[in-house]
């Protein structure tokens, strides 16, 4: 059975954080209650894959393996004061 699923990432978390989902597709990130939170589509008859996810706020130097990392999208934070663009790559 295919769900749509979110799963938050920690803002406070150094270089990168791995979440394990049973999912082929990451769909979105957005900024949820002040959260950021990653959309993707999970299949119940999936295993988890392991997708790494990296947080870059605007003029900070990138993780030196970024060209490994599929750009995922920017959210934006306490108003807009905040801009955090977020890359991830499968891990499988």
């Amino acid at each position: 059975m295919k769900q749509i699923f979110k799963y938050t990432l920690n803002l406070n978390f150094a270089n990168s954080q791995i979440l394990k989902i049973p999912s082929d597709k990451i769909l979105s990130v957005e900024n949820q209650y002040e959260e950021i939170v990653v959309y993707a589509i999970v299949d119940s008859d999936l295993d988890d894959n392991e997708y790494e996810f990296l947080i870059h706020g605007t003029g900070h130097i990138l993780h030196e393996d970024i060209d490994n990392f599929k750009f995922l999208g920017t959210v934006n934070m306490m108003g807009g004061n905040l801009m955090f663009h977020i890359f991830y790559k499968n891990n499988h």
